[in-house]
């Protein structure tokens, strides 16, 4: 619990600057969240076609690989000279994992 704590604090530390120079709208948002939807989907699909496993865990699965990774970008952004993490970034990965996962939840 306290490593989340520091992690947090040190995101959020890094992101103080760069946020107001971050828009809701940007290319970068939609990448972050096209990608985000593909590993999703990717992960999902293996999960449920290869290892068989239900759909709702296969989403699932696939939601907290993406999701997770997208997290590690941005943390690793913050670490960075030059570069800057946003939580506006971490929403689209969220956003783009979840329709990744809505995806593999409508496959029969």
């Amino acid at each position: 619990m306290a490593s989340i704590i520091v992690l947090v604090q040190l995101f959020s530390a890094a992101t103080a600057g760069a946020e107001s120079a971050d828009s809701w709208l940007g290319s970068d948002k939609f990448e972050h969240a096209a990608i985000s939807a593909f590993m999703s989907v990717s992960c999902g699909f293996v999960a449920k076609n290869h290892f068989r496993i239900g759909g709702e865990s296969a989403a699932a699965g696939g939601f907290c690989i993406s999701f997770s990774l997208g997290g590690l970008k941005e943390v690793m952004d913050a670490g960075r000279p030059g570069e800057h993490s946003s939580w506006k970034d971490l929403a689209a990965d969220f956003c783009g994992a979840a329709i990744g996962a809505a995806l593999i939840l409508s496959l029969k």
